[in-house]
């Protein structure tokens, strides 16, 4: 792009540095053959641009008063950690995990109970020997905040003890084969584009 020409692309602009045994008879020609003889690039005009200071004299005292722009809220973050086996199973599970829960979680505290715009759930290794961290996060009203820290206990033990539905897992495996296809398309736009990239560099 226009910002990488004009600061990478002008040769007059390079600090050659060589580390060899070779004395300076021998790199001089060489030098000039495969260095020297680079093309020029176009030269541009550096700007040189002065910040402007304040210009304050004497004693000044800046006073401001800020309406409240949004009302208090609550952070909530519910934690818990399991040990289980590392295998590509076992990430698998936690992936299929993470979706029906967060469905269960959205469906409940955001929709029933009106008390938050989003809320997640997402799993992680935590450490090593197997130990993961799942956790539920979300922002929600003071007044609401036990109420919903409840509601995500409730969902969790439920989870445990009734495991997911038919319809759940069969929603979570094909969102979990829709979006690896989504990322692998994403992977290979990406290379195609960064291959296009340094293909337009090199000519």
């Amino acid at each position: 792009n226009e910002l990488f020409k004009r600061n990478f692309s002008n040769p007059e602009d390079m600090t050659v540095f060589i580390c060899t045994d070779l004395d300076k008879e021998t790199i001089f020609p060489l030098v000039e053959k495969y260095i020297a003889s680079i093309q020029k690039g176009e030269t541009y005009k550096k700007v040189k641009n002065k910040p402007v200071l304040p210009v304050c004299k004497g004693e000044v005292v800046f006073d401001r008063t800020y309406p409240l722009l949004s009302a208090p809220k609550v952070d909530v973050d519910y934690q818990f950690l399991s040990t289980v086996k590392e295998n590509l199973k076992t990430n698998v599970a936690f992936d299929i995990l993470d979706h029906i829960m967060s469905e269960r979680c959205l469906t409940r505290i955001r929709e029933e109970r009106g008390g938050t715009y989003t809320v997640n759930f997402s799993s992680d290794s935590y450490g090593h020997k197997g130990r993961h961290q799942s956790e539920i996060t979300f922002q929600t009203r003071p007044e609401m905040a036990e109420i919903l820290l409840k509601d995500a206990q409730d969902l969790m033990d439920q989870m445990c003890e009734r495991g997911p539905t038919e319809e759940e897992m069969d929603a979570a495996v094909k969102y979990l084969i829709k979006s690896r296809g989504e990322k692998q398309q994403k992977n290979a736009n990406l290379i195609t584009w960064k291959m296009m990239e340094r293909k337009n560099f090199i000519s």
